[in-house]
């Protein structure tokens, strides 16, 4: 079976021939990759280990950057991801919101 399943006619030999060419160039502008709901992080700071709750697309990174602003070893730390409403990257690589959670639940020691 070929690639494509039906060639009818011979676009460049029509095309050559056209009584009338339409030429037109389109343009779209660059468009953010917004998240779909807000940025957010839970965690909790204590008994020398961090919990992060949070939608992420890099889980990776998120614990990475946790126990780092915690300053806990990286071993020291666990997450309960949340379901992502859309990411399209914003919630990959920064990480600023979970960086940003951390430090307020250590500013916060560790309240229940």
């Amino acid at each position: 079976m070929s690639q494509f399943p039906r060639r009818d006619g011979d676009f460049d030999q029509a095309f050559a021939s056209a009584a009338k060419k339409i030429e037109a160039e389109y343009y779209t502008p660059y468009l953010a990759h917004s998240c779909l709901e807000p940025m957010g992080c839970t965690a909790i700071v204590k008994d020398g280990k961090v919990d992060v709750w949070t939608s992420t697309q890099n889980a990776e990174a998120s614990l990475a950057n946790a126990a780092a602003t915690a300053g806990r070893a990286a071993g020291e730390r666990r997450s309960a991801p949340r379901a992502l409403g859309g990411g399209f990257g914003r919630r990959g690589g920064a990480q600023d919101f979970v960086r940003q959670g951390v430090a307020i639940a250590k500013a916060m020691k560790a309240r229940r």
